[in-house]
């Protein structure tokens, strides 16, 4: 048994879930798409339109440019703030600190070595230390860019990533809402209440220093009296209660889209109780462990959660059918408990557009969390799910005659297919891992290796299988299978 082994075992007890292939075709990020009849929701994509947007935006600004991000990174955003700097605009900064960044957290946005970018993170700060008055927080998450806030030219954009050039150009599946007119206010009152109570340190002629204490007194003077949007900040938790509204108050339906998700909070009880009330409830998320141990009660009581891996799934939306939010925070404690998040709050008109995104997400959703055994579960629905079952909405759909192997249930294909029939390591078993099996169609062409695996190509979906020989390599294989969006199969032993 390998150490690899070994620790993904330790990762997880509960080997009843897995993540399993829908043959859907990947998603094409290759351009910036404008969403709903007044074009203010915008999927960035790989053509670079989102950060021409954001860079013409700070170079029309007048007086004040306002830059709140986890992650920084140099890009032609940074370049039009430093052309801003030079103009003589003042330019605010809040970004997460290096602590933070070398912790496992909510997310990270750019999929490289962590320590150059931790360095790039660094330089960049040290360098925009002399130009801008940049603060720093571990609680910083919220992501916008304000131009000349309060004025009549004010204008901004809210984002679900960070100002980087990965996540700005289709790295990952994202969202950003185009801000105008009084729209940007709230904003510019979270900024402030998270200038003056959230930051611990600040960057002054590239020097690190503690924030300075000031006057209650002042203080008083300076805070606003309200936000005007559901945020989370220093003694405010308005977005957490306004997202339990959101999935308390669904009539039919609750989506949720997020990176992380934590178990054991009051948004998971929410969701329990809608399911138990007949609601559909569909969740959008990457595909990783952390999110499968907190969402697999949900699948057990009927929810349909819906995995992106390449590219992952990083926007963050709740919504019922009459109301709904973009926001920055994940469902987590540190989003909705005690961290520095913000939301958006789709009209009627954007949240009929959302809902036209969120399905086509869906359509091209390359895996589904389902129940990998045929045991009861403890609310009384079986584990039979099929991996194809869900249609463009996310809805259960009904078993077609003559289904194809890729299409039958995972127990069915360990149980039924294995050399040998083998009950004891199926792919819901402890010893099996948690990824759905197939067995190997014949027929396929050899497409090449990864890792030392043979990759077979179909042409029906199409699909790539990842092929082993043994249900003991799952656990090794599930993280390069949910990266590069393989099927795992076990190849066959009538094969000559």
């Amino acid at each position: 048994m390998t150490d690899k082994t070994l620790k993904a075992r330790e990762v997880r007890e509960d080997r009843s879930m897995g993540w399993a292939s829908t043959g859907a075709l990947a998603m094409n990020l290759t351009r910036t798409v404008i969403h709903g009849n007044n074009g203010k929701i915008f999927a960035p994509g790989s053509d670079g339109a989102m950060l021409t947007f954001i860079s013409r935006m700070i170079d029309r600004a007048n007086s004040m440019v306002i830059l709140s991000s986890f992650l920084l990174q140099g890009s032609p955003v940074t370049k039009a703030i430093d052309a801003a700097v030079d103009r003589g605009v003042d330019v605010f900064i809040l970004t997460g600190n290096e602590d933070r960044l070398k912790k496992e957290g909510d997310e990270y946005d750019i999929i490289e070595d962590e320590k150059a970018r931790i360095m790039e993170h660094k330089r960049l700060l040290a360098d925009l230390g002399g130009k801008a008055l940049v603060r720093t927080s571990p609680d910083y998450h919220a992501k916008y860019v304000l131009v000349d806030p309060n004025t009549r030219s004010q204008q901004g954009l809210f984002m679900t990533c960070n100002a980087t050039v990965g996540a700005l150009s289709g790295n990952n599946i994202e969202l950003c809402v185009k801000l105008e007119g009084d729209e940007v206010e709230p904003y510019f009152n979270h900024f402030v209440h998270g200038f003056w109570l959230v930051a611990n340190h600040e960057m002054l002629m590239k020097n690190i220093q503690p924030v300075p204490s000031i006057d209650e007194g002042k203080l008083k003077r300076i805070l606003p009296r309200w936000i005007g949007i559901p945020c989370t900040s220093k003694g405010i938790a308005d977005l957490k209660i306004r997202v339990r509204e959101i999935i308390n108050e669904a009539k039919a339906r609750v989506t949720v889209c997020a990176w992380s998700f934590d178990g054991g909070m009051e948004w998971q009880d929410d969701l329990m109780v809608a399911l138990k009330n007949g609601r559909d409830v569909r969740v959008l998320c990457r595909c990783d462990e952390r999110n499968l141990d907190a969402l697999a009660p949900l699948v057990r009581a009927g929810a349909k959660v819906h995995g992106f891996q390449d590219p992952p799934m990083h926007a963050k939306v709740v919504m019922n059918e009459s109301a709904g939010l973009v926001m920055s925070s994940n469902l987590t404690r540190l989003g909705l408990d005690s961290g520095f998040e913000a939301s958006y709050v789709l009209s009627n008109g954007e949240l009929k557009a959302m809902e036209g995104v969120i399905r086509g997400w869906i359509a091209h959703c390359p895996m589904n969390l389902v129940m990998t055994n045929d045991k009861q579960s403890t609310d009384g629905h079986t584990s039979s799910m099929k991996m194809d079952d869900f249609d463009a909405e996310g809805r259960e759909s009904s078993p077609k005659e003559g289904d194809s192997l890729s299409s039958m249930s995972s127990s069915q294909l360990i149980n039924d297919n294995a050399p040998g029939k083998s009950k004891k390591k199926g792919s819901g078993d402890k010893d099996g891992g948690s990824a759905v099996v197939l067995m190997l169609p014949k027929g396929l062409r050899l497409s090449g290796t990864d890792e030392g695996y043979d990759l077979f190509y179909s042409e029906d979906g199409p699909r790539t299988y990842l092929v082993i020989d043994s249900h003991d390599e799952v656990p090794e294989v599930r993280a390069l299978a949910m990266k590069k969006g393989y099927v795992i199969a076990l190849r066959r032993n009538d094969e000559g």
